[in-house]
């Protein structure tokens, strides 16, 4: 196998684990600020935390798309240095070629990629201003 493509599976499963990483970070951060916003007696800090997770969820966003942006140019890229080397030694090019490739709801699809680098940051401010507008109608 050649250096390029074990250097181009590190970086891809690198890339993977950071999404990962950062998914777990934002999930507990936001799970924090709920609790903190249910469990406060005081006007204004359920307000402040709802604005503030907001954005929090916004920058998870941009950096959710960047990621995935960023993972899916190397996945490509060491698919393509796989062609350069034996067939039974392509593991990414197997696994391409016979996992699913992502739940189908119609012609939607969605990857879990796709999923925890955008729907779930997009869903998570959605919560946040609903949050934000119940405690203001309330």
């Amino acid at each position: 196998m050649s250096n390029q493509t074990t250097e181009w599976r590190r970086i891809v499963d690198r890339q993977h684990d950071q999404i990962n990483q950062r998914t777990n970070v934002f999930l507990i951060l936001n799970g924090l600020l709920l609790a903190a916003a249910s469990a406060t007696s005081l006007k204004f800090l359920p307000t402040v935390l709802s604005i503030f997770s907001a954005a929090i969820n916004v920058f998870w966003l941009l950096l959710g798309e960047y990621s995935m942006k960023r993972y899916f140019y190397f996945y490509e890229t060491l698919l393509e240095s796989e062609t350069e080397i034996d067939e039974q030694d392509r593991i990414y090019t197997q696994i391409q070629n016979t996992a699913p490739k992502g739940l189908i709801f119609g012609k939607f699809k969605l990857s879990s990629t796709d999923f925890l680098c955008t729907y779930l940051p997009g869903s998570m401010i959605i919560l946040w201003l609903l949050v934000l507008l119940i405690i203001v109608i309330f």
